[in-house]
């Protein structure tokens, strides 16, 4: 037996899409549901219903929907990064923190990662911890340093002037 192919999900997003920006938030409500239990390993559906119900100030579905789709889809760095932007927001650091550790564990050389996360971590008492990631987030700015002088010196750059020179540009 074979397939027939059709749409995938990018498709099939469309139709809620454009119902949400069209302010027909029950429709696309339905259709998002109907996606999630089609994809049910995906987090598009999920950020579609938790958007909505962002839209309709319903925050406790909309954490609900954001954890559920970093759980179906664990490699959705989208969802994760939602659903800690929503718990900041709603003062969540404890929560926030949660997340941001696991997203520095699949990205732990993320410099700007690191410092939203001892950002959350000082706003929850723990200054050692947050201490720690700013220790990291400075090493690692020494190594791509290090990484820029090693370039320049192998293209015989001089990217560091380059930089300033486009800021000075951007200034005018």
């Amino acid at each position: 037996a074979s397939l027939t192919p059709g749409p995938g999900l990018p498709d099939l997003l469309a139709t809620p899409n454009a119902r949400a920006a069209a302010a027909d938030l029950d429709g696309a409500v339905a259709d998002y549901q109907a996606l999630a239990s089609l994809y049910p390993h995906s987090a598009e559906p999920w950020l579609g219903l938790a958007a909505i119900a962002q839209r309709k100030q319903d925050w406790a579905s909309a954490l609900e929907y954001l954890e559920t789709a970093a759980s179906v889809d664990p490699g959705s760095s989208e969802a994760l990064r939602q659903w800690a932007l929503l718990l900041e927001a709603r003062g969540d650091y404890a929560g926030v923190v949660k997340v941001y550790d696991q997203m520095v564990a699949r990205t732990p050389d993320d410099a700007n990662l690191l410092v939203a996360r001892a950002q959350a971590y000082a706003r929850i008492g723990q200054a050692d911890v947050a201490e720690a990631d700013l220790a990291k987030n400075r090493l690692l700015a020494g190594q791509f340093r290090v990484q820029i002088q090693s370039l320049e010196e192998a293209a015989g750059l001089d990217v560091r002037s380059a930089i300033r020179n486009l800021e000075t540009r951007e200034k005018q």
